[in-house]
């Protein structure tokens, strides 16, 4: 009788344990996936400045940066350009839970945020 008592608690703790590695892990896949398309983002520069030999991103660069991440898995995505050298992207994933699901949190949203920046000194050949 005793581990039948306890049997729903011990399921219930894996599947925190379980639930919780998996929020853990998708918060960090959301901070990657941002940081990689802020990357993206910045990649994009303004060709004249290039050849002034102060580069700046292009206007296009938040376009370019949102649909980097929208195209490797992102269910939101929103690039902000703090000043023309300097990128920030959030995104959110949705993840599935697996145990948690018995008890109504079957999906949970989780964000990244990933910031990045065009490397000055860079000039055109």
């Amino acid at each position: 009788p005793f581990i039948i008592l306890l049997m729903p608690a011990l399921i219930g703790l894996a599947g925190l344990v379980y639930d919780g590695g998996m929020l853990f892990a998708g918060r960090r896949e959301a901070n990657i996936l941002a940081a990689a398309a802020a990357r993206a983002g910045t990649n994009d520069l303004d060709e004249t400045s290039i050849y002034e030999g102060d580069p700046v991103m292009a206007g296009s660069a938040p376009a370019s940066a949102t649909g980097f991440a929208y195209a490797h898995g992102a269910d939101t995505a929103t690039a902000i350009v703090i000043d023309p050298k300097q990128l920030e992207v959030t995104v959110t994933r949705q993840v599935d839970l697996m145990f948690l699901n018995i008890v109504g949190l079957g999906t949970q949203t989780v964000h990244g945020t990933g910031k990045s920046h065009v490397i000055p000194g860079v000039t055109a050949p």
